[in-house]
C-alpha cells in the first residue's frame, strides 16, 4: 500500500520490467518468494525444480502446500541445469492437480531457464508460472537475453541488491498482470 514517492518508484519499476504491477520489498526476494506461494493459497500442489531457495521450502511447508519435485539434470561436468519444458510438461500430465510451477532462474550457477518452453507447459495445463529470478534483477538490461516476464513468467522476484546498485535486501515482486 505503498503512496508517495515508494508507488511512483514501484510504477516505474513496472513500467521498466514490463510488470502490470511491481512491489519493493525490505525482505529482500526471502519475502517475494514468500509472499508468490501464499498467493496460492494452502494446500497448493506445486511442480518445482530441486534447485531451490530454503525460504521456498520453509515456505511451502508452513502453508501445507505439496511440491511434486522433478528429476535433476546436470551439466557435462555435474552442474545442476534448469528444467526442461517437456519434463515439466510431463509433471503436469501426471499429476492435474499442480496449480503452479516453481523455479530458479538463472540457478545458482548462472544457468538461466526456458521461461518460454516452460511456459506454454504451465498454461496448457491451466497452472501459473513462479521465477525466483534473484540472480536476475540485470537481464532486462543485457542484449539478447530476456526477463522472466517478458517471456511469460505470471508471478517473478528480482534481488536488487544482489547484482544492481541497490541497500541490502532490495528486492522487487512483480506480477504479470
Amino acid at each position: 500500500e505503498a503512496e508517495g514517492c515508494l508507488l511512483s518508484l514501484e510504477r516505474r519499476y513496472a513500467s521498466l520490467y514490463g510488470a502490470a504491477d511491481s512491489f519493493l520489498s525490505a525482505g529482500g526476494s526471502t519475502l517475494c518468494i514468500q509472499t508468490m506461494l501464499a498467493l496460492l493459497g494452502p494446500d497448493a500442489a506445486l511442480c518445482c525444480d530441486r534447485n531451490l531457495h530454503t525460504s521456498a521450502m520453509n515456505a511451502m511447508g508452513l502453508l501445507g502446500q505439496r511440491p511434486f519435485f522433478l528429476g535433476m539434470r546436470r551439466d557435462e561436468i555435474g552442474l545442476p541445469l534448469p528444467p526442461a519444458p517437456q519434463d515439466v510438461g510431463r509433471m503436469l500430465t501426471r499429476h492435474p492437480e499442480i496449480r503452479a510451477v516453481y523455479l530458479t532462474s538463472p540457478n545458482y550457477y548462472g544457468y538461466l531457464a526456458d521461461i518460454r518452453g516452460i511456459d506454454e507447459a504451465a498454461h496448457a495445463h491451466g497452472a501459473l508460472l513462479l521465477v525466483d529470478n534473484a540472480h536476475g534483477a540485470h537481464l532486462p538490461f543485457v542484449e539478447g537475453v530476456s526477463h522472466p516476464l517478458a517471456v511469460g513468467a505470471d508471478i517473478c522476484c528480482d534481488s536488487l541488491h544482489k547484482l544492481l546498485p541497490a541497500l541490502t535486501g532490495a528486492a522487487l515482486l512483480h506480477l504479470s498482470g
